[in-house]
């Protein structure tokens, strides 16, 4: 398959011809908690998240009618600045262990009296009423997908990078096919909205380096779309933002890069995935915000993200907060993020963020769906 006029990949030949998407069957998040004896903050939190999914149904999507008006829409029903929750382990938790702690993504700051008063009305969340059970609020405003902007070859991870019809986010890592006649092939991963266009994407479609909005061209070409896992914009639940491109092998490396005082510096995260978990330090490097530190603060969030003119619903996602500022911003998305220590072991994919607060997708199951191991040694 001929690209462009600069590269060439004869092996693709032999490759599929068409789209490879994968539908996941995700759990509702009325499933998420799966033990009989759930928590107080469990049970509100899977309630949470059932009106989340609720609510997106109920409102109709079309393009005419937009993300704000949507927002409002939903906003003025049932769940008011509520976008989404998680639960605080009691280990966390400045009233003692077993006691969790209902976290509640607030898009707008609110009266804490009035906010308990509205969800145990609407929700029938009735512990609410009682001023002694504590809650965290936390002021995200409107979470949305998050968007080095320079050209860098071989191409590393954290640099600018994009399908050529959106602006530009990060290249998370490479990686490799784990079986058929992907068993082996280089690939790029990051989120679909970044490589596939939320979902808009072909079989083939030309992936820069960097991305469109930094000045990225069909020269800049360095992979191409082969897999993605499908957005559901209707109202189901939705728990991965991934997609992973067929790239050139002289075109990137597997190193990670960041600019240390205007010199780049590469660096090998494990190629092993570790399990998320609550108060695990965190590192990502990514196109906006380069090298940052932060620390996870919960990891089964469930909120509704706007993507464009759409919003959805994603559940059992990782939260991040910065250590000595923000952890990421917009350019960000697709970003690898690792466990801040020795081992640097890959713990999750950066999709989103608001307000601070940024949400990642937890990478066993990302490779799991996409039929992949990383490639970072």
């Amino acid at each position: 398959m001929e690209w462009n006029d600069q590269i060439s990949l004869p092996e693709f030949a032999g490759g599929p011809r068409q789209m490879e998407s994968v539908e996941l069957s995700a759990p509702s998040s009325s499933m998420i908690i799966a033990s009989s004896v759930a928590s107080q903050a469990e049970r509100m939190h899977s309630q949470i998240g059932q009106a989340l999914e609720q609510e997106i149904r109920a409102v109709p999507d079309s393009g005419a009618f937009t993300a704000q008006a949507r927002t409002a829409s939903v906003s003025n029903r049932r769940l008011g600045p509520v976008v989404g929750s998680s639960v605080v382990p009691g280990s966390e938790s400045e009233r003692g262990a077993g006691d969790d702690r209902l976290r509640l993504y607030l898009s707008r700051p609110t009266d804490e009296g009035e906010l308990r008063r509205s969800m145990a009305r609407h929700l029938d969340l009735v512990e609410l009423e009682d001023p002694e059970l504590e809650i965290d609020p936390v002021i995200t405003g409107e979470i949305t997908a998050l968007s080095h902007n320079f050209r860098l070859r071989p191409a590393a991870g954290g640099v600018s990078v994009g399908h050529s019809r959106i602006t530009a986010g990060t290249l998370g890592c490479l990686a490799r096919g784990r079986s058929g006649d992907r068993r082996d092939r280089v690939l790029i991963l990051s989120n679909n909205h970044v490589l596939a266009d939320e979902n808009r994407g072909s079989f083939g479609d030309p992936i820069l380096q960097p991305g469109d909005h930094d000045s990225g061209t069909a020269a800049d070409q360095i992979a191409a779309l082969e897999r993605h896992v499908r957005l559901d914009f209707s109202g189901g639940n939705n728990v991965l933002d991934c997609a992973t491109a067929w790239a050139d092998p002289t075109l990137v490396r597997p190193e990670l890069f960041f600019s240390e005082h205007g010199k780049p510096r590469y660096f090998n995260v494990s190629d092993q995935p570790a399990p998320c978990r609550t108060g695990m330090p965190v590192a990502k490097t990514g196109r906006t915000t380069g090298l940052t530190q932060g620390r996870i603060r919960a990891c089964n969030a469930t909120f509704q993200v706007r993507f464009g003119s759409r919003v959805v619903v994603f559940s059992k996602q990782i939260e991040i907060i910065g250590r000595d500022g923000v952890f990421s911003a917009g350019g960000d998305s697709g970003s690898l993020i690792w466990s801040d220590e020795a081992a640097r072991r890959p713990v999750g994919l950066l999709f989103a963020g608001g307000g601070g607060v940024t949400f990642a997708n937890p990478i066993d199951q990302v490779l799991d769906a996409l039929d992949i191991d990383l490639l970072t040694r």
